[in-house]
């Protein structure tokens, strides 16, 4: 049969009858075509896992989810878990593979996070009588086009060298690109609103003489800062370290008694440098009594670092900061709460120290701070917006990290524990809980999951589960499983990236203790070829930030 035959054979209409009618089901080339993408389908569903897996569960458990079908509910107005699921699964897609489940609480917080403020600033947009025009959508797109070629194309030449091979002019190639962003018109159109809403707030910002002087105010000030942790902390050493869960405990409302307390003895007229001494949790500043001392980096010629007794304006965290340049010389706070943890602070002194320059570039610096105050004045209308707001989280792990953000494990673990048992699919939930169990004292209930983890088809290529399982296997003296959970730990941190290295030595360290030393030599090998690889591309990673100190630098 020749070419020409065969390819009408394939191209011709099947007819099927049904009683009297017959109907067309296309020709065998169509009929296997979309054989090939059911196929395709249905083995990308039973490898990956639908939707609502987030890619990451096995397909066998999928059908016994049981999870509400509303994540949370912002006033009035539900988010649905399938509009919740599909922006997740948007965001993971630029995980590392290795990170995705230790980076998963903090993702699904953020795009949480991210439809609630779309919420809101929605309805504020809506109060403010925010109106947005077809010009403004027009205005907007044609900037976005702009910034498109400018990223895409630095140089006029380069740009020209493309357009030059892709056969397009100019004004093609911008309405090409438009129309792609026009498909998005509704998230455009949302996007001027928003703003313009922000331009709204910000052009209310006015800065007068007396907020230009007082912008360089420096004060000198005590605290005493009690930590929610340094409680847990005490009542561990005081059960002597017991390798038993702890009763539950509140320590954030403990904490914030405990500085209430503080602060009514110092109102009745106890010392506050000597309260300071016995109690504070801030070793910088405790011994001092309290006394805060800012340092700043040595100047060329200089080997000790500059110390002062003054702090400006923005060196400490804001809530810290608003509460001492609000006070008086003499003036003691309120109990004030910042991501440290409670605060009780005492205003020494305040003075203003303006540049020299002052006179001659008065403008110059009163449009400086006009910036800072916008920025600070949107940055507040949004926090707002949230403190106001009647926020229900419905979704029993995304609960379960708010109540760890506010430092309530024992209802976390009750919360991950539904989580858990609601979604076999959720590995997320299980690390997170493994993690807290641990923490408590439960150990073999930690050991139950993170093995669990290393058996999953989405969890077993992150290393730190294997590093967490093998230091359990090492505190139960479960030697060789430790080994080989360490062993496991390295073969899949295969990327020559800092974590991973970071993984490879303490794998290398792990195993030279555990007697296992032809198996750290190996581990000896990655690292030798990871630092001639980053001696031969150093710009292939760099060394991570340290975090910063309190109370000074603020967040």
């Amino acid at each position: 049969m020749s070419i020409v035959r065969l390819r009408k054979v394939f191209r011709k209409k099947l007819q099927v009858g049904v009683g009297k009618k017959k109907f067309s089901v296309g020709s065998p080339m169509e009929i296997l075509f979309w054989l090939i993408i059911v196929i395709f389908v249905v083995g990308a569903f039973y490898t990956f896992g639908g939707p609502s897996s987030g890619g990451r569960g096995q397909a066998g458990k999928e059908g016994q989810r049981k999870v509400s079908t509303v994540v949370a509910v912002v006033d009035d107005q539900k988010i649905e878990r399938a509009e919740y699921e599909a922006a997740l699964e948007m965001s993971r897609r630029s995980m590392p593979p290795g990170q995705a489940l230790t980076s998963d609480r903090y993702l699904k917080v953020n795009v949480l996070d991210g439809m609630v403020d779309r919420i809101l600033k929605t309805a504020a947009a809506k109060k403010e009588d925010i109106k947005v025009s077809g010009a403004d959508v027009n205005k907007k797109l044609d900037e976005m086009v702009q910034q498109t070629i400018e990223r895409s194309y630095p140089s006029r030449r380069a740009l020209a060298k493309y357009l030059a091979k892709s056969r397009m002019t100019q004004d093609q190639y911008k309405a090409k690109i438009r129309s792609d962003y026009t498909q998005n018109r509704e998230q455009v159109l949302e996007t001027v609103m928003f703003d313009k809403l922000e331009q709204k707030v910000k052009d209310a910002v006015k800065v007068s003489d007396k907020d230009l002087e007082d912008s360089y105010a420096k004060a000198k000030a005590r605290h005493i800062l009690i930590m929610p942790d340094k409680l847990r902390e005490a009542d561990q050493q005081a059960q002597g370290n017991k390798n038993q869960a702890q009763p539950a405990k509140d320590y954030k409302a403990l904490a914030k008694k405990k500085a209430e307390d503080l602060l009514a003895r110092i109102q009745k007229g106890e010392d506050f440098a000597k309260l300071a001494q016995e109690n504070s949790d801030d070793p910088g500043s405790a011994k001092d009594g309290g006394l805060l001392v800012t340092q700043k980096p040595p100047t060329p010629g200089q080997t000790e670092p500059e110390k002062s007794e003054y702090f400006g304006r923005g060196e400490m965290v804001p809530e810290f900061d608003k509460a001492c340049f609000a006070l008086n010389p003499g003036q003691v706070s309120n109990v004030i709460e910042t991501s440290y943890g409670f605060h009780i602070l005492q205003l020494l002194d305040k003075k203003v120290e303006l540049p020299a320059d002052f006179a001659q570039k008065k403008e110059d610096y009163r449009k400086q701070l006009t910036e800072q105050r916008k920025t600070e004045a949107w940055t507040e209308y949004t926090q707002n917006l949230k403190k106001v707001a009647k926020i229900q989280i419905q979704d029993p792990e995304l609960a379960a990290y708010k109540a760890l953000d506010e430092n309530d494990k024992a209802n976390a673990v009750q919360l991950l524990n539904k989580a858990k048992n609601d979604d076999p699919t959720n590995m997320g939930a299980r690390y997170q809980l493994a993690v807290l169990l641990r923490e408590s004292g439960d150990k073999d209930g930690a050991l139950a999951l993170f093995k669990e983890l290393t058996e999953d088809q989405s969890a077993v290529s992150t290393p730190d589960v294997h590093m967490s399982l093998a230091s359990l296997y090492e505190e139960k003296n479960m030697k060789q499983q430790a080994i080989d959970s360490y062993k496991a730990a390295s073969d899949w941190a295969l990327a020559y990236e800092w974590q991973n290295f970071m993984i490879h030595q303490q794998v290398k360290s792990k195993l030279e203790a555990l007697g296992a030393k032809d198996l750290a030599a190996e581990e000896q090998k990655w690292i030798d070829e990871f630092q001639k690889e980053s001696q031969n591309n150093p710009m292939g990673g760099g060394m991570p930030m340290m975090p910063n100190m309190p109370i000074q630098g603020g967040q």
